[in-house]
């Protein structure tokens, strides 16, 4: 199943139709009496659409369970979301319900769960989610803050959406014949894959920095092409756009990462376990256990000048791809999530007409992480080894230039609710490849030194979480900590000058 705005009422009914309960080693809840339940079946009868923020959606208006529901409730969506009502509106056929993310233990006033499981790709997915931030809460429908339009008559699974302050524009998210995903974020085009191959999952991400004009302008970039890379993209077997092969003159950023978490669906693979304890809606306990990470993440960066303009300089902050890879894990229908995804930032000064710099890496990986909340008590804990091994390099620049690309690939989350999880805990790798080139002119020898990064962190986040961990956001060092850290620094020419 691959959804790009949200769920409609046939991804609904065919995820819900094949989704399992994982099996767990303790499970016990009572749920709050504020909550009202959709099983599986009434929600495969009824349930019609959830937007792409996780926060609307719409059901037929003879669903019985929805006789319950008011302003406060929490609605408990079987294998698919637990969240605060903060409006309802029936519109013909229909109610819309506006929500909030809701903590577990408001919805859950005793759980003991524990689980270990293997990260099975069955019943994977792939979503597209809205910015990361958490939504504005409203008091009654269609007041600011409200991402849904309503039509006069809705169709059944669709939803306009809209903007909402306090998240970004909801970019569009374009589903290519190669089935991957195109979109636009933050001033670059991107385009994301997520492959299934036997046991491996691969992801690929090609990014570009937009025209000028701040439009995807894909077929004049391909006029002002070389013939050698015009072949070079039209006849790439990955990407359908080709992004990273197909370069503008004036300014030219381009990206390419390729990911693999390897031996998932195994024995003696990548696992999860987790265990949660709520008393008396208290959070007594949360843990999370990342287990036997494996994998290969490697990173290309081209930025260049044309003849057109001298200097570029900017700061191009964390770039949040909302294209992510899900496996569920459902516990007594709560529907918890394995999100697998990508961010990076660019950080780039070029200064000279037809300055060009270009680098690329690999690293290897492995290892685990755990984070545990307990007694109001963080620990973050983890092993991961890996050797980062820089690729293909050069530097021209007439001035001083320099880049710094972060990529955050893969980031693994645990998290809530089957579309825009609201994630709890997280094991990431992150990759830095950085070029500094001296200036041509006028130094006695022009020295590039290039880097290569390669570091992890496992750690509860700091926004929005549905386990709020007292003192969480107040505290960096309490919820995120690098279990892993290795460089290689490669100086061009080799001489001491260039290696400091």
């Amino acid at each position: 199943m691959a959804t790009v705005n949200g769920l409609q009422a046939v991804q609904i009914r065919s995820y819900l139709s094949r989704a399992e309960e994982t099996p767990a080693a303790r499970l016990a809840v009572t749920w709050h009496p504020s909550v009202v339940q959709v099983d599986r079946e009434s929600a495969m009868r009824s349930l019609r659409g959830v937007d792409r923020s996780g926060s609307h959606f719409v059901f037929a208006a003879s669903e019985p369970a929805l006789a319950q529901l008011q302003h406060g409730s929490i609605l408990f969506v079987w294998g698919i979301a637990i969240r605060r009502v903060t409006a309802l509106r029936t519109k013909g056929d229909y109610v819309l319900v506006q929500t909030r993310p809701v903590a577990l233990n408001e919805a859950l006033s005793q759980a003991s769960i524990a689980f270990d499981t293997p990260l099975g790709l069955d019943r994977a997915f792939v979503s597209t989610h809205a910015a990361r931030t958490p939504p504005v809460q409203t008091s009654q429908w269609g007041a600011p803050g409200s991402i849904v339009r309503v039509s006069d008559e809705l169709p059944p699974g669709v939803m306009e959406e809209g903007s909402n302050p306090g998240e970004e524009p909801l970019a569009d998210v374009e589903a290519t014949p190669q089935s991957s995903f195109a979109g636009k974020v933050r001033g670059f085009d991107y385009e994301v894959a997520y492959t299934v191959a036997g046991t491996k999952l691969q992801f690929d991400l090609e990014a570009r920095k937009s025209a000028n004009d701040g439009e995807d302008d894909s077929a004049k970039a391909v006029q002002k092409m070389s013939a050698r890379n015009a072949a070079v993209a039209k006849s790439a077997g990955g990407l359908a756009k080709g992004l990273f092969d197909q370069g503008y003159d004036d300014v030219d950023i381009r990206l390419k990462v390729k990911g693999q978490l390897d031996g998932l669906s195994e024995n003696g693979a990548m696992r999860l376990g987790g265990r949660i304890e709520i008393v008396d809606s208290k959070l007594q306990l949360l843990n999370t256990d990342f287990k036997n990470l494996s994998g290969t993440a490697s990173v290309d960066a081209i930025a260049r000048l044309g003849s057109e303009r001298g200097v570029f300089n900017h700061n191009f902050k964390v770039l949040d791809v909302p294209v992510t890879f899900n496996i569920p894990i459902i516990l007594a229908g709560i529907p918890l999530v394995v999100e697998v995804g990508f961010n990076f930032l660019v950080q780039i000064g070029l200064n000279g007409k037809h300055a060009a710099l270009h680098t690329s890496g690999a690293v290897q990986f492995q290892g685990n992480g755990s984070t545990t909340f307990s007694e109001g008590q963080v620990r973050n804990e983890g092993e991961v080894q890996g050797e980062p091994q820089l690729g293909e390099k050069s530097a021209i620049s007439p001035g001083v230039s320099g880049f710094v690309v972060a990529v955050q690939v893969p980031k693994v989350g645990l998290g809530v609710g089957i579309t825009n999880a609201s994630i709890m805990s997280y094991i990431d790798h992150v990759s830095v490849v950085s070029i500094a080139n001296t200036a041509a002119l006028g130094s006695i020898v022009q020295c590039a030194r290039y880097t290569l990064s390669s570091t992890a962190h496992v750690g509860v986040t700091a926004n929005f979480s549905p386990l709020p961990i007292p003192g969480l956001g107040t505290k960096k060092d309490l919820y995120a900590k690098e279990i892993f850290s290795r460089q290689q620094l490669v100086g061009v020419p080799p001489t001491k000058a260039c290696q400091s």
